[in-house]
């Protein structure tokens, strides 16, 4: 639970931000950006995509938070969530309008230690990528970020119904997809 101190704190420092203070404004983005980044390169499958959403999504920052209304940690986080996931998909929508193609997928992480968890890695890349874009972000900010249902209907603008088919195709599209004959 956020004792009042901490909620004061946040405050104090989402006003700072507001107000144009740009110390208050790296202070947040050291805190925050990384999530931010994660949400949005899972959802864009680029990094590119995703260093774009970061940049643009703090760099609007203290024009935005006039309208937010949260009185605490946890609901400013779930509102740049929640921004996060809007802008991600904003970009997504834009890269599909023009046909983009994301080569992610087809080059294995440099960190991976084993052959088998590169071919691993890449299969799961390549099936990701066979999923409709709803479909994955659902299965992304369910099983990848651990959001609730609830959670994920808000974000979206969905129905928790919605939310849990879309979750329940995509890991049957994805099993589908992964399944080794």
């Amino acid at each position: 639970m956020i004792t009042l101190i901490e909620r004061a704190e946040c405050m104090e420092l989402l006003g700072a931000v507001k107000a144009g203070d740009k110390d208050a404004l790296g202070s947040v983005f050291q805190q925050y950006s990384g999530m931010v980044y994660r949400v949005a390169y899972r959802i864009t499958e680029s990094a590119a995509d995703a260093a774009d959403v970061t940049q643009d999504l703090f760099l609007g920052l203290p024009e935005a938070l006039r309208g937010l209304k949260a009185t605490d940690r946890r609901g400013f986080e779930a509102w740049l969530r929640k921004v996060s996931v809007r802008t991600a998909l904003q970009v997504l929508r834009k890269r599909n309008r023009r046909n983009e193609v994301s080569l992610t997928g087809l080059f294995p992480g440099a960190l991976s230690p084993t052959a088998d968890m590169i071919f691993d890695r890449l299969d799961l890349d390549r099936a990701l990528v066979g999923l409709s874009a709803n479909q994955r972000t659902v299965l992304i900010l369910k099983d990848v970020e651990g959001l609730s249902h609830e959670e994920i209907a808000s974000i979206l603008g969905i129905s928790v119904g919605a939310s849990q088919v879309r979750l329940h195709r995509a890991k049957r599209r994805l099993w589908r997809l992964l399944k080794r004959d």
